[in-house]
């Protein structure tokens, strides 16, 4: 009996009940009163007649055994009594005395009835009024949620299954808000997206055309030709970078990426991971240092992984100079791997660390590099979207370590 759990319409219940118990009391008291009144009515009819045969000449003697019934044949009574028009089926109104008397008894009785109702009409008026306002409340708030409003919740205090159907309607409501809020956030993102795009592109675009119309203009300067040709395959060349980097966070943003997890000896992930690296670091002067147990393992996706260090080794070359040295160390424990790249480079800045993984963003030191600014965000969504932790600790001066954490199998 669910209703049972509602507690307004329990008290309700109770109420009736403690009012019908009250009623049963009642009735005994009246049926008591009723007997007693009865009782009355008799001795006076008794009384009457007693007197009437008294002062007709007949014996006290005689007129007590008639009313204690020891003479007398009921039979030759009643037909006297049918004489006098008094029968079985006399209506009780033509009986004297006895029409007041159920005058009374009817009285009471709808006063009793009148009192029971009216309180039953006072509770169930209540309880009605108060589960109104409940459902006007309810109306109001669901409204609110109809306009996009989600800051006030469904009542939910109580037990019952009113309350249940508003709880699930409240937790409906925090599903609508969320889908809501990431309809937003996603139309937010691809609005600055298509900004920091038609940003990004801007500019290598412009400079192949400046660079197409010189080439045009110095067609008789070999020179300038090969020069500017060469700024032209350049600025191709980030235009191609920017849009596979774009893609690629574009397919792990929609979820369309299963990484394809297995074991993998850390050593050889970290080789593939900066094999393409290696010659620009020693051309520009600065030492890839790898130690760590080549015995260890970890799980992973190693195509993609492999791209996320890359990214940050290749970051990490960017913002050092020559001599600087940048490490790539690991370690294990029993719940996670730790993947450790670190450098002794110029350092980020507080204004810039907890900004890094945006993308698009570069800070004040990147003025002087041709970095698109998603190297970082994708590496964060690499490591992430197989459940690892992508975090940096960065001092000025004294360089930079990132940490790519991912738990160990139990």
């Amino acid at each position: 009996m669910n209703y049972l759990e509602d507690e307004r319409a329990k008290k309700l219940l109770i109420k009736i009940v403690g009012i019908s118990l009250l009623l049963m009391i009642l009735t005994v008291f009246i049926s008591y009163g009723i007997s007693n009144s009865l009782k009355n009515f008799l001795i006076e009819d008794r009384a009457a007649m007693a007197g009437s045969l008294l002062e007709q000449g007949v014996s006290e003697e005689i007129v007590a055994k008639s009313l204690m019934n020891d003479l007398g044949n009921s039979e030759e009574g009643m037909k006297l009594l049918s004489k006098l028009g008094l029968k079985e089926s006399t209506n009780i109104l033509f009986v004297k005395g006895l029409s007041k008397f159920n005058l009374i008894l009817t009285a009471k009785l709808l006063i009793v009835v009148l009192i029971f109702s009216a309180i039953m009409g006072i509770f169930i008026t209540s309880f009605l009024k108060e589960r109104e306002r409940t459902y006007e409340d309810a109306g109001r708030i669901i409204g609110q949620f109809k306009k996009g409003n989600f800051g006030e919740h469904l009542p939910r205090k109580e037990r019952g299954a009113l309350f249940q159907l508003f709880s699930e309607v409240d937790d409906l409501s925090m599903i609508l808000k969320t889908k809501i809020e990431r309809e937003v956030e996603g139309k937010r993102f691809i609005r600055d997206t298509v900004s920091d795009i038609s940003h990004q592109l801007k500019t290598p675009l412009s400079a192949i055309s400046i660079y197409n119309e010189i080439i045009i203009e110095e067609r008789e300067n070999p020179e300038k030709v090969v020069e500017f040709s060469e700024k032209i395959r350049t600025s191709i060349t980030r235009v191609q970078d920017l849009i596979v980097l774009l893609l690629k966070i574009t397919r792990l943003d929609s979820g369309s990426i299963e990484f394809e997890k297995q074991e993998y000896y850390i050593g050889d992930l970290v080789s593939k991971s900066i094999d393409q690296l290696r010659d620009r670091a020693i051309k520009e002067g600065k030492n890839l240092i790898v130690k760590g147990d080549e015995n260890e393992k970890i799980i992973c996706d190693l195509q993609w992984t492999s791209e996320a260090i890359g990214n940050i080794v290749k970051n990490a070359i960017d913002y050092s100079k020559g001599g600087d040295e940048i490490s790539i160390s690991w370690s294990k424990s029993p719940t996670a791997t730790e993947i450790i790249i670190s450098d002794n480079g110029r350092g980020i800045g507080e204004e810039d660390i907890h900004h890094i993984f945006k993308r698009f963003y570069r800070g004040k030191n990147s003025e002087d590099f041709q970095s698109v600014g998603l190297g970082l965000p994708l590496a964060k969504s690499i490591v992430e979207g197989q459940n690892g932790i992508l975090t940096v600790e960065s001092t000025i001066g004294a360089g930079t370590a990132f940490t790519l954490s991912f738990l160990t199998k139990l």
